[in-house]
């Protein structure tokens, strides 16, 4: 469902065991690919439940309304966004997924004047508890008459964006198509805007009734390797989104590249790029730790000596600096 102000369903890719708390990374959350959600508008369902080790019963959700969308690659001079949320053809939420976080774009209109603002969202690995908070101002000076107000001199804008996410709860969410082990987080966007106003060398005037302020909550159920929320739930109109169906673009894997990784690996990490652009590689192990890191050219081939490792699951990061791209692939030491 989307809402007034559109705010990114969190997450990101596993590992502990299939019945145990995970941590998600950047892929987990938002990732290329197809997706058919449902929409149960009943209300009957309360999830707002937190703390560990919880269980969400949905199974018996009801369809009223389903939407599909495509979350697709994106490059642009407008802001710094490699990911977007596309649907029916228009473009909705700009995201920027790197190694350690997820970053939002607001969009803004100023006058004939159009900018991008960025908002932290989270960074990763995404684990129960953590918690992330950014905000932005931005303060615009007009003549009255450039917006309509020509009984005043000069009008102030003040307009503030704040994002708040915190992972309250982890456990098993049941849905209609199966049950998943979950992280849940909940997050809260403000808007709020302020317009003050002048007459000649008068101070400015706050004139609250032309003012705004609005909140908006949600609460996202994400698991490992679905790409995007598997459910989400809107406190102000009861509703619940959850996952029908998804496909991830594997394509996004190599990042439209011919990329050869060796998998499993040994005391080597031999990889091949025989795509167009310099990639970079960074390896990490599960608790979100830099273990190695390697850029190779295009056409050209690579290793990384992997032999102090321990035994394990670690998580290969690749960039293409040139389009912002990054994914992941999940890589297992012997």
């Amino acid at each position: 469902m989307k809402t007034t102000i559109t705010l990114i369903a969190l997450f990101f890719t596993s590992i502990l065991s299939a019945s145990a708390q995970v941590s998600l990374y950047g892929d987990d959350v938002y990732h290329s690919g197809s997706f058919n959600m449902a929409i149960d508008e009943t209300g009957n369902l309360d999830p707002r439940t937190t703390g560990a080790n919880q269980t969400w019963d949905f199974s018996s959700a009801t369809s009223d309304e389903t939407i599909s969308f495509d979350i697709v690659s994106y490059s642009s001079s407008w802001n710094d966004a490699n990911l977007v949320y596309v649907a029916q053809g228009d473009t909705f939420d700009f995201v920027r997924k790197t190694v350690n976080e997820l970053i939002t774009y607001l969009p803004i209109q100023n006058l004939d004047q159009f900018s991008f603002e960025p908002l932290k969202a989270m960074n990763f690995p995404l684990n129960f508890e953590d918690v992330s908070k950014d905000s932005f101002i931005m303060i615009n000076y007009y003549s009255g008459g450039e917006i309509g107000m020509s009984q005043f001199d000069s009008v102030r804008i003040d307009l503030k964006a704040a994002l708040y996410t915190e992972v309250d709860a982890w456990g098993k969410i049941k849905l209609p198509q199966g049950d998943y082990d979950v992280l849940r987080l909940k997050s809260e966007h403000l808007i709020a805007v302020k317009i003050a106003t002048k007459d000649g060398n008068e101070d400015y005037i706050e004139q609250p009734f032309l003012g705004s302020e609005e909140w908006v909550t949600l609460y996202n159920w994400y698991a490992p390797e679905q790409g995007y929320s598997i459910a989400e739930y809107d406190p102000e109109t009861g509703a619940v989104q959850y996952l029908n169906s998804s496909t991830l673009n594997i394509q996004q894997v190599n990042l439209e590249e011919n990329i050869s990784i060796e998998n499993p690996i040994t005391t080597q990490l031999a990889i091949e790029n025989n795509g167009k652009h310099l990639l970079k590689f960074s390896l990490y192990d599960m608790n979100g730790v830099e273990q190695k890191r390697l850029n190779i050219n295009a056409q050209s081939k690579g290793s990384i000596d992997v032999s102090d490792l321990a035994q394990g699951i670690y998580i290969l990061y690749i960039v293409n600096p040139e389009t912002n791209q990054v994914t992941t692939k999940k890589l297992v030491k012997n």
